[in-house]
């Protein structure tokens, strides 16, 4: 029998059956829609092995050539920071946010990345002391002391509380500072801003992950990355020390203004320091700011990081919508948070603009500087159902509703599949579990049925027309709980559950296994079509 169908168009649920067109069908599975032809997918054609060792999440295609894999909902940016030789990323999802690089992620053996950091760069909780000890001239005047930390990573903290207040002190007066010290203390409050460092150090330092107070001796430190150390109501995070050298700053009183800057710099294991510069002498303003200090630590359970232009990365707790100080990811200033009305759901970027999906609706949030950041709540009421459903396409972004795909482009967010599906019809394709990707002109809607059963649907915004996918022809091992897409070379890659496999769409065409035979049809009259 000979079957004539020109310029195939897909599926199209929303009508009846007697009502389709010619050229469209109520079910178009397998078919890859290219120029109105009837041809199956390629086959997938494997390109890693998955080495978690349990089920992955999610895959990052790193310097094109390493394969980054968690077992959590992990989104990755890498690093705004300009001249960066070390290729830093960024990622949050994974427990408190983290960073790494290429020489850290991928050097040993096992998943990558192999060794990371927490994002928050260690910061002094210790206000220095001062002694005066004398020996200058001049008109007195007071001083205030405060000390930062400089990681290897060139990322400078937030400074320590202020010294108390040298009264009096001449111009070239020695001012002896003491206590300028990270070291773990027994019966200390600690909040979650808070590194220590052993007493015997180990190479390692410790980031406050439960906020409480210590007891008792001290404890035994543990030295595995991202491990806990339970110390009486405080817990402690590993992470391999990156503290190079610590900077001393100065209150400097002019006749107009008051300003902190540098005096000096000493390294990372001193605590002591003798003062005795003229203010002419001193260096560059603190720019970490204080009392506040503005370059706080990103809050630790931040989620859905995503980069902008101008070097400021964004990211999301609740309501609450985060900017990092441009070119510095490890600062995350207060006075930039914006509070929304609605929770927030997942994050994307539409060219210059943050688009923000709640679980009402969306935002369109403009500025060039974290300072100018407005928020834009859009008329339409277009909860997003899946956080990973989230894709961003080439005039907007995409994200997964209850009644059907939204795009948010052009400062509408309108329904872009409300032609070709009813809501009872969009809630077969389980959109609340999509993994969204878009990828050469077409969202992938990778989605779960239940038992890890799933399929993918497939939307060609370009042509208008929509089929769905197979990922396998065997029990439980056609969903891809994990997706990826390449910019680079505009590469769909997806994890297969059963082997747990990276996979490429890229292969050779077999259309004589079951899973690449292409369904048509409509009612009672669906086709197979093999040997294409």
């Amino acid at each position: 029998m000979k079957i004539s169908i020109p310029l195939f168009s897909g599926l199209r649920p929303v009508r009846a059956r007697q009502l389709l067109e010619a050229n469209e069908a109520q079910v178009a599975s397998n078919v890859k829609l290219v120029s109105g032809e009837i041809r199956p997918w390629d086959n997938e054609l494997k390109d890693a092995d998955a080495k978690l060792g349990v089920l992955v999440r999610t895959i990052y295609l790193y310097r094109s050539q390493f394969w980054l894999e968690w077992s959590a909902d992990v989104d990755v940016v890498l690093g705004p920071v300009s001249g960066d030789t070390d290729f830093k990323f960024y990622y949050t999802g994974d427990g408190i946010p983290k960073k790494s690089n290429e020489a850290e992620a991928t050097t040993g053996g096992g998943a990558l990345p192999i060794n990371f950091y927490s994002m928050a760069s260690p910061q002094p909780w210790i206000k220095p002391t001062t002694n005066n000890v004398g020996g200058g001239s001049g008109d007195a005047r007071d001083l205030v002391y405060a000390w930062t930390v400089m990681t290897t990573w060139g990322e400078e903290s937030a400074p320590s509380p202020v010294s108390d207040v040298v009264v009096g002190a001449l111009p070239g007066d020695q001012i002896d500072l003491t206590n300028m010290d990270m070291t773990w203390l027994t019966g200390q409050g600690y909040d979650l801003t808070d590194f220590v460092i052993p007493s015997t150090p180990n190479g390692y330092v410790y980031k406050c992950v439960q906020a409480g107070t210590t007891g008792g001796p001290e404890p035994a430190w543990g030295t595995v990355v991202d491990g806990d150390t339970t110390d009486n109501t405080v817990i402690w995070r590993a992470y391999e020390n990156t503290i190079l050298s610590k900077f001393i700053y100065r209150l400097n009183q002019g006749e107009t203004a008051a300003q902190y800057q540098y005096v000096d710099q000493i390294t990372a294991t001193a605590t002591v320091y003798s003062d005795s510069k003229e203010d002419t002498e001193l260096g560059e303003v603190l720019q970490t700011g204080l009392s506040p200090p503005r370059w706080l630590p990103p809050p630790d359970n931040l989620l859905g990081i995503v980069a902008l232009p101008g070097g400021i990365l964004a990211g999301f707790v609740g309501k609450d919508l985060y900017f990092s100080e441009p070119f510095q990811p490890h600062a995350w200033p207060e006075e930039y948070v914006l509070t929304l009305e609605f929770s927030i759901v997942s994050l994307g970027v539409m060219e210059n603009n943050l688009v923000v999906a709640t679980d009402q609706n969306p935002y369109i949030v403009t500025g060039t500087t974290p300072y100018s950041m407005t928020p834009n709540k859009m008329p339409e009421s277009q909860p997003c159902i899946s956080k990973r459903s989230l894709a961003e396409y080439k005039f907007g972004v995409l994200y997964a509703t209850s009644d059907g795909l939204v795009l948010v482009s052009g400062g509408r967010a309108v329904n872009a599949t409300e032609g070709f599906f009813t809501k009872n019809e969009w809630e077969d394709y389980e959109p609340d579990t999509f993994i969204g990707a878009y990828q050469n002109g077409r969202y992938y809607g990778f989605y779960d049925q239940g038992d890890f059963e799933g399929r993918v649907l497939v939307i060609d915004f370009d042509q208008k027309k929509i089929t769905t996918l197979l990922l396998g022809a065997e029990p439980n091992t056609n969903y891809a709980p994990a997706v990826h897409v390449d910019p680079r070379t505009d590469t769909l890659y997806f994890v297969k559950q059963t082997a747990e496999v990276l996979l490429q769409m890229g292969g050779t065409s077999y259309p004589n296994r079951a899973d690449q035979i292409v369904q048509i049809g409509s009612g009672d009259n669906i086709f197979l079509i093999a040997d294409l």
